[in-house]
């Protein structure tokens, strides 16, 4: 008996689904009004109990649609956080630039601000990316700066629309330099790393410790930019020349922002 009961209360609620369906859908609209006006107590009861039943897939698809607005509204949620953080990313940067604009020595110089927006490496060499190229006026061999005039490196390579920046680091980077203490002229290589080595300075000249480098000018080079200071002296008895190795001024990795020279 009690087996049978189950299966009766099991038919009438599936029974009771499928009306609750047909219902939403319209098409026992009629026969719905036709059963309230004219069904007798014990379909009274039945209609409650089918009401209650559907009053139960009602709210079943009620949660069903409170999760779903709430997946969307955690999304809308992502996207607004994300679009905050571009703004705030993209105010930061050009605040940065106009810093950096303040600082380059426009008045000694034909400068173009350029900013960096890649970074290539070959397990060799390291090299930036500026978005100004040959329809700025850019060519290689200029020289490129940061701050008020601080060594980064040289134009390596160009295309229309950017240039490709060899830093100071290069181990095929070099250019003529001078001890700002001493005026003592020597040569300034990359070594590969985060310094740079200063060579062929006469043993007879002072070199130590915390004196400070720059370019010593030539037709590629202008004069007096900032490279560094000496690090550690390297001196042999039997050497006419000493070197050094030098502590670059330039943030390598923080450089965001340069300014190309494109006459002095």
């Amino acid at each position: 008996m009690a087996s049978k009961g189950k299966r009766g209360w099991i038919w009438f609620i599936a029974v009771a689904a499928i009306i609750f369906f047909l219902l939403r859908l319209g098409y026992l609209g009629n026969f719905a009004g036709f059963a309230a006006r004219y069904s007798s107590p014990v379909s009274g009861a039945a209609g409650s109990t089918a009401g209650s039943v559907k009053d139960f897939f009602r709210s079943f698809v009620l949660i069903g649609r409170l999760s779903r607005n709430v997946r969307l509204l955690e999304g809308e949620n992502e996207g607004l956080k994300a679009k905050l953080i571009d703004r705030d990313q993209l105010f930061a940067e050009n605040a940065e630039l106009r810093e950096q604009l303040k600082l380059l020595p426009r008045q000694k110089f034909d400068i173009e601000a350029a900013q960096i927006i890649g970074r290539t490496t070959d397990g060799v060499r390291d090299s930036l990316i500026a978005d100004k190229g040959e329809k700025d006026g850019i060519r290689p061999g200029m020289t490129v700066v940061v701050g008020e005039g601080v060594l980064l490196g040289i134009v390596e390579k160009t295309d229309r629309y950017t240039a490709t920046l060899s830093l100071i680091t290069d181990s095929d980077f070099k250019i003529p330099v001078k001890v700002v203490e001493t005026g003592a002229v020597g040569l300034l290589r990359g070594a590969r790393g985060l310094d740079v080595m200063l060579e062929s300075i006469p043993r007879t000249t002072e070199l130590k410790e915390g004196q400070r480098v720059a370019t010593s000018g030539g037709q590629e080079y202008p004069e007096g930019l900032m490279v560094g200071a000496v690090k550690s002296v390297e001196s042999s008895e039997n050497e006419i020349f000493q070197s050094a190795r030098i502590a670059p001024v330039a943030n390598f990795g923080r450089a965001n922002f340069v300014g190309i020279i494109k006459g002095f």
